[in-house]
């Protein structure tokens, strides 16, 4: 029973499409009637000409499209891909036969010489399912057709007829990509660029790669990589033709030939913890992002290592109250501090715990080095923002050379004979002599070798040596004694010879 009625339904599709092919082709059947029988010779005739159509061709079968389906189709990648491969070739918009053309649904609805080649909403009743089909004439794609086209398969079919019932919507569909790529080789020019909201990072597309610089430390941090490019190592198959910061500067949009992606930020990983001696108050860090320093509120200063894995941190403190502000040198080599002490301080990362105090005249909040680091620009508690030369901590001292080793004293002569000791004058006016160790004032020593003796009474003049123990005053001759308390030369006139 299931098959007759699915052979009634298909007779009455058959003449309803009968009917249809004579009213769209304005096909004009000659009835040569007369009154008396022309109620019934024209259905004759159409039943005829149906019947001589349905015996030229047989219908192709249309298999039941999946009642469990919710989703649409759609027809970029569902109906035009047959209709590409097997229409197309003598239906597109530089050959049209009939002058139709099947590349988009709007062409369809345009039509060509028999009219529109699809009805939405209605498949039943589109010329482009029913040639398809084999329902009528003419039937697509004709047989021994020189571009090699098929006939539809049943799901095909049923897919066309589907997406007509389902109002036939859809546009153009664009030619597939290359499916062959080939790196590009040397230095490629740059085509497209764009800076983040903060001018922190460029993007730059050069050739088929994707690089991103930081500004601040001018040098490239990244080159972006498409994982889904297996053949090798870049960001697009083709040249990046533009890209775009969002206003965030966390994502970046970039487009290529016939695609554009989106590429996210990743989110810094946390290091090592690092423990503080107290509560933080100011942080800084220096302009290689090789150092960090954390300033607290017990007015000690953190110094910690950025660019070797697990270093310790280095702590000082040399101010006396809270840290509020840290600036690194441009040179990247110290550090200059302020603090609620009023004191402003330069250190050098060779010696860190060494540091120059500058006095300020009130409490500083804030810090910041300028002027190619020969000036530091203070602000305070008083509105008032002043500026500081860079007084960087003197280098140390050299090591002062050792000491060269004394020298023996030569031990003194003994004196011999009549010659006194200190005493080199024999027979002699002796003036500006020196006596050691006499009280001579004056005296005359005759052919005698005084020894700690005190001569009195004499007939000296001008002598100026007092109070002194005289050691060898006697030689022959002489009245000078050399004294070792005055170190002077007393004047000798007057002296008795013997």
């Amino acid at each position: 029973m299931m098959n007759s009625l699915l052979r009634t339904n298909r007779a009455a599709s058959w003449l309803a499409s009968g009917l249809r092919i004579l009213r769209q082709r304005n096909r004009k059947v000659a009835l040569r009637t007369n009154p008396i029988d022309s109620m019934n010779q024209p259905y004759w005739i159409v039943a005829i000409s149906f019947l001589f159509l349905v015996s030229a061709h047989a219908q192709l079968p249309v298999a039941d499209f999946p009642a469990d389906r919710k989703e649409p189709v759609i027809f970029a990648t569902e109906v035009y891909p047959f209709l590409k491969n097997n229409c197309l070739a003598c239906h597109n918009s530089t050959k049209a036969k009939a002058d139709l053309i099947l590349e988009s649904p709007a062409d369809m609805l345009r039509g060509g010489d028999t009219g529109p080649a699809i009805v939405p909403g209605n498949g039943n009743d589109s010329f482009l399912f029913s040639t398809a089909a084999h329902i009528e004439e003419p039937t697509m794609p004709p047989a021994n057709n020189k571009s090699k086209a098929k006939n539809l398969t049943p799901d095909q079919l049923a897919v066309l007829k589907k997406w007509i019932d389902e109002g036939a919507k859809g546009g153009a569909v664009a030619a597939p990509a290359p499916e062959n790529w080939t790196r590009l080789s040397g230095t490629q020019p740059i085509y497209t660029s764009d800076l983040t909201g903060d001018g922190r990072y460029a993007a730059v597309g050069r050739g088929q790669d994707l690089h991103i610089y930081d500004l601040r430390l001018q040098k490239q941090v990244a080159t972006l990589i498409d994982p889904a490019i297996t053949d090798y190592k870049t960001a697009h198959h083709d040249f990046v033709q533009t890209i775009e910061f969002s206003p965030n500067g966390n994502q970046l949009a970039s487009g290529g030939f016939r695609i554009a992606k989106i590429w996210e930020r990743s989110a810094s990983e946390a290091g090592s913890i690092v423990a503080l001696p107290g509560e933080p108050t100011a942080l800084a860090v220096s302009n290689d992002r090789k150092w960090a320093a954390v300033g607290n509120a017990d007015g000690s200063i953190l110094f910690v290592p950025l660019d070797v894995d697990k270093a310790q941190p280095v702590t000082v403190k040399d101010h006396g109250a809270a840290i509020t502000g840290l600036s690194f040198l441009p040179s990247n080599d110290g550090l200059v501090s302020v603090s609620v002490d009023k004191s402003m301080r330069v250190r050098k990362f060779a010696n860190p715990k060494e540091s120059v105090e500058t006095k300020l005249p009130a409490e500083p909040k804030t810090i910041v080095v300028v002027d190619g680091g020969k000036q530091i620009a203070v602000g305070f508690a008083d509105k008032q923002i002043r500026l500081f030369p860079v007084n960087k901590p003197a280098p140390a001292p050299a090591p002062a050379p050792a000491a060269e080793p004394a020298k023996p004293e030569t031990p003194p002569q003994q004196p011999t004979g009549s010659n006194s000791t200190g005493s080199n004058s024999t027979g002699s006016n002796s003036t500006g002599s020196n006596s050691t160790g006499s009280n001579s004032t004056g005296s005359n020593s005759t052919g005698s070798n005084s020894t700690g003796s005190n001569s009195t009474g004499s007939n000296s003049t001008g002598s100026n040596s007092t109070g002194s123990n005289s050691t060898g005053c006697g030689s022959t001759g002489s009245g000078c004694c050399k004294s070792d308390h005055a170190r002077s030369y007393s004047n000798c006139d007057g002296l008795g010879e013997s």
